[in-house]
């Protein structure tokens, strides 16, 4: 966290400093999985599993350094579910926000925006939102381990149920990644969106304008909202998730500012030459 706090500027837009200090707490995530795959430990117990992810390493020339779990994500139909990258989380808090600032995340996950925060010298405090109790827990003992609870103002809730008016103009900025629909499922409890709305119009009413609307409440005027967010394609099906977001985004006040696109780490052992791109919204509250 200290040599993360001392990077600046593009220096942190690809770097994965810290995202080891996140799983270090969030361990549960390799036991999570993408719709229609296997998590990494039910890979990491497979025989041939393992031996392909090694296999993979030994041909890419590095050292056997206890990694398998990040490259199982490369095995047979396995994937786990993301996490945000701490080093460009602080980026967009640095580059958004001014000093002191009060920032909200509608979907805490699995803490990488949180240490983002954390290690950003304009961020006074972050609240954060996530219905999985295990998540939630862990980032509670997360930031109570590296002595910045005092910062921190975690929620155990579903966006959607969030009451409104509580933090009503109370932040200064807005960063999340939410869920992509069906896409990722984070934990099987039943306050889970994809568990809550598994159609998809009943998921963007539902779910994502009641987070939008949170946002809009929560920010002071003036203040910007940051959400990344992909389309996805779900057995043969695409949804339209980045255009659905700013139509929502629209309709509650926010102005489009620009959609920025950002690269997704390029994976040694993919015989694909393109690296992934998500969409990054900028929005502004008038």
């Amino acid at each position: 966290m200290n040599a993360l706090y001392d990077l600046e500027g593009e220096q942190l837009i690809k770097n994965s400093i810290c995202s080891d200090v996140a799983d270090t707490y969030h361990q549960h995530r390799y036991t999570l999985n993408a719709v229609n795959t296997k998590s990494p430990l039910k890979a990491f117990n497979r025989d041939t599993d393992l031996k392909k992810a090694i296999r993979i390493e030994i041909e890419a020339g590095t050292k056997l350094q206890g990694q398998y779990f990040g490259t199982l994500g490369l095995v047979n139909g396995t994937q786990a579910c993301s996490n945000f990258r701490p080093a460009f989380a602080k980026y967009l808090y640095d580059r958004f926000c001014n000093k002191d600032s009060v920032v909200l995340d509608t979907s805490t996950g699995f803490g990488g925006r949180l240490l983002g925060a954390m290690c950003s010298k304009k961020v006074s405090k972050y609240i954060g939102i996530d219905p999985s109790i295990k998540t939630h827990n862990a980032n509670i003992k997360m930031s109570q381990s590296l002595r910045f609870e005092d910062k921190v103002e975690l929620i155990n809730l579903p966006a959607e149920d969030v009451n409104i008016n509580k933090y009503k103009e109370s932040a200064n900025f807005s960063f999340t990644s939410p869920p992509y629909f069906v896409k990722e499922e984070y934990a099987e409890e039943e306050t889970q969106s994809f568990k809550r709305y598994s159609q998809y119009q009943d998921w963007i009413d539902k779910f994502l304008n009641k987070m939008i609307l949170l946002q809009y409440s929560t920010l002071k005027k003036g203040s910007y909202n940051l959400i990344n967010i992909a389309d996805v394609k779900i057995k043969g099906k695409t949804y339209d998730l980045v255009d659905k977001t700013i139509e929502n985004a629209k309709s509650v006040g926010f102005e489009l500012k620009n959609k920025e696109e950002y690269s997704l780490h390029h994976r040694f052992g993919t015989k694909e030459k393109s690296v992934a791109k998500e969409s990054l919204l900028i929005f502004k509250k008038k």
